[in-house]
């Protein structure tokens, strides 16, 4: 990508070089490598617990700050979530079978997701015989569009959350109620 002489002044402001821009930059082309996650994240491994006094210095900052201005909340837009189901995907292809760990956690864990009472109303009678055999259309049922369609819908609209009393949440109802919390 060729930089015009604004784009060169923004990066060099930002402190940036024009050559670690265009590496960033060609990561959209290229792609981004799969991430291999170590541990959760918990305080002194990517967690800062504030004390109380902090915490009170920080939302006194924020409150002052945002007096006279109007307050959003950005999420990114982002396409379908087929990338969250890759190995749901490759499962379903044929390119790994139901020993894979990936795919053994899913199909044991599978009670445990926000959509499992929508995906067992599908399968119907079958559900549980065709979630103890790791049958492939649980996951025909969960991805394509003769079912939830998880595969092709943008992440927003998946079934997120499921609360004690029942109730269930799409990740844009968690999104609305966390930036009215902000405002």
């Amino acid at each position: 990508m060729e930089f015009t002489q604004q784009d060169l002044a923004q990066i060099s402001a930002l402190g940036k070089l024009p050559e670690d821009v265009q590496s960033q930059l060609q990561r959209f082309v290229t792609g981004f490598p799969d991430l291999e996650l170590y541990n959760t994240v918990s305080e002194g491994n990517g967690l800062l617990k504030l004390s109380k006094e902090q915490l009170e210095k920080h939302i006194s900052k924020y409150e002052n700050a945002s007096i006279g201005k109007q307050l959003v909340k950005f999420v990114p837009t982002s396409g379908a979530a087929s990338r969250m189901f890759k190995t749901l995907y490759n499962f379903s292809e044929g390119q790994i079978d139901s020993t894979n760990e990936d795919i053994q956690k899913f199909y044991q864990g599978i009670t445990k997701f926000a959509f499992y009472d929508e995906l067992k109303a599908l399968l119907k009678k079958d559900a549980d015989h065709l979630i103890k055999d790791k049958d492939k259309s649980v996951i025909d049922f969960l991805l394509s569009e003769k079912g939830l369609n998880y595969g092709n819908l943008p992440k927003a609209l998946l079934t997120f959350h499921k609360y004690i009393d029942g109730t269930i949440a799409k990740a844009i109802d968690e999104h609305l109620v966390e930036g009215s919390l902000y405002c």
